[in-house]
């Protein structure tokens, strides 16, 4: 799936034409260190696939195909990509997730997303700051309800 071009309609969309050059897609790894992405950020915000739910192709790039296993995927792919963002953010400034469980039948098991954010909240230069929600549809009928996990960079 090209993702290229939805990121440039967000922009077209909501972005003035005096604006624009401030804004690029960066496309790549976001666990790479060497991307050009610059290391000034007030937020960085993410929303990785949900693993086993999301799956955007089968190409090797692909995290969920780099890392195969849950315990490799959190800490190659979203620790990587942690680590690669977190210096980039100004202190006082936050890092969010937008992840979930898809289905959330686990039979004892720990949920997916306890694992990423307790994964996320080991590392001693960020401290959780809560989880806030958003949904579709209107205040009495909402579907689609999805966490966004939040930390501050100390």
């Amino acid at each position: 799936i090209d993702l290229r071009k939805g990121y440039e309609e967000i922009i077209n969309l909501f972005v003035t034409k005096e604006e624009k050059h401030k804004y690029k897609v960066i496309e790549g790894k976001a666990q790479d260190k060497s991307l050009d992405i610059g290391n000034n950020f007030d937020l960085v915000f993410t929303s990785p696939p949900y693993r086993g739910f999301e799956e955007y192709s089968k190409d090797k790039s692909q995290s969920m195909e780099e890392f195969p296993l849950l315990k490799d995927w959190i800490d190659g792919f979203i620790l990587g990509m942690v680590d690669n963002w977190i210096p980039r953010i100004k202190k006082g400034g936050y890092f969010a997730i937008n992840i979930n469980d898809p289905g959330g039948n686990f039979k004892g098991k720990e949920a997916f997303t306890v694992k990423v954010v307790k994964a996320i909240s080991s590392d001693k230069r960020l401290s959780y700051k809560g989880v806030i929600g958003y949904a579709e549809g209107t205040q009495n009928k909402l579907r689609l309800a999805q966490p966004i996990w939040i930390w501050k960079i100390d």
